[in-house]
């Protein structure tokens, strides 16, 4: 092939390849209709300055949002430096990747002041031999980290772990980390888990540099009580007919038993199949404790647990409160916490409570 035919050839490539992009951007286009917002501040840590770096995409699906977000808006401005990228450069850049604008609604700030934040702290700026290690460790974690343990905290309650899947727009800024910057986390969606969204607001220097909207999957998964074998309707649950298993879950409700204890004695209310998680829609209330039966009393007194025996003096479900009696000669009454099948727990650890499980009266 002759070099001007191979000159022809490659630019007819690269014609091509543009013709492609700007059919993808423009097909997409067509079925978004909506915004663009310029931020004030944003912070960059590659070699370009996307629209998803200093725009928030409004009105648009992950697919659409990926793509526009992959326009090039300008270069990055040096490691440690700073740029501005003005509305109308933005402007300039979706015609360029022929974008139809009449279908978008461009606004925020006239222009974004972009940096580049340098890959380490200057040595002299902090003494790590006067932090602890936990300090440190919290200080130099990553915003991908900070997320994380956000989720943990607030998912702490149902015990487990947390399973959380970041989209890919959210990158950029993800590896960003400490003590360069700080965040603060703040969701903006009412569902636990699932598809949950959360602002993040990011700060360095002691100002605030940027918010940004991130979309994030979560889930999470932990012991609960499944069947050995299928449940008919009516029958009272006992140990040989359930188990522990570890699931994963990607709501709250359907979350089941964690404690094999809260299910032995009850009634099914409905068929259960072999091998299906027990949910509380599944179990008919029965008492676990009855009025006048002997009953295990267990209480944490330091760091020992106590067991001793005591007097339903009314009957009780997994949950309920009931009165007890640890003497028949005497007004040594207290309340408990129904936990399993003849068992109940002691709340608190207050002196006389211990004195109580321990089988003293008062």
């Amino acid at each position: 092939m002759k070099r001007k035919d191979c000159d022809k050839s490659a630019k007819c490539g690269y014609g091509l390849l543009l013709m492609a992009l700007a059919g993808c951007l423009g097909h997409a286009n067509e079925a978004w209709g909506g915004s663009i917002t310029l931020y004030r501040e944003a912070v960059v840590t590659g070699d370009e300055v996307r629209l998803s770096d200093v725009c928030q995409l409004r009105g648009c699906d992950t697919d659409e949002s990926t793509v526009y977000g992959k326009v090039v808006v300008g270069e990055s401005p040096i490691v440690g430096g700073s740029t501005i990228v003005t509305m109308a450069g933005v402007r300039e850049a979706l015609r360029q990747a022929d974008v139809n604008l009449a279908l978008i609604t461009l606004q925020g700030a006239t222009s974004c002041d972009v940096t580049r934040p340098r890959a380490e702290a200057p040595k002299e700026a902090v003494d790590e031999t006067d932090k602890s290690p936990a300090l440190r460790s919290q200080q130099a974690r990553s915003l991908r980290q900070a997320i994380v343990e956000f989720f943990e905290q607030d998912l702490a309650e149902y015990g487990g772990q947390v399973h959380v899947q970041f989209g890919r727009t959210a990158e950029a800024v993800l590896d960003l980390r400490g003590p360069d910057f700080e965040f603060g986390i703040r969701r903006t969606s009412g569902k636990l888990i699932g598809l949950v969204g959360v602002d993040v607001s990011i700060r360095s220097a002691g100002r605030d540099v940027q918010v940004v909207p991130i979309m994030v999957n979560i889930g999470f998964s932990r012991q609960v009580v499944v069947t050995r074998r299928a449940i008919n309707v009516g029958m009272t649950i006992s140990p040989s007919d359930i188990a522990l298993s570890s699931r994963t879950f990607s709501t709250t409700t359907d979350a089941g038993y964690g404690d094999v204890d809260a299910v032995v004695g009850q009634r099914a209310k409905r068929f259960i199949s072999r091998g299906q998680v027990v949910e509380g829609g599944d179990l008919e209330p029965v008492p676990l404790v009855k009025r006048g039966q002997l009953v295990e009393v267990h209480s944490r007194v330091g760091g020992v647990v106590v067991v001793s025996a005591a007097k339903a003096l009314e009957a009780g479900a997994y949950g309920d409160v009931v009165a007890l009696r640890t003497s028949e000669r005497g007004p040594s009454q207290f309340s408990a916490v129904v936990t399993g099948a003849g068992r109940v727990r002691l709340n608190g650890s207050e002196p006389m409570e211990a004195q109580l499980a321990m089988g003293g009266e008062r």
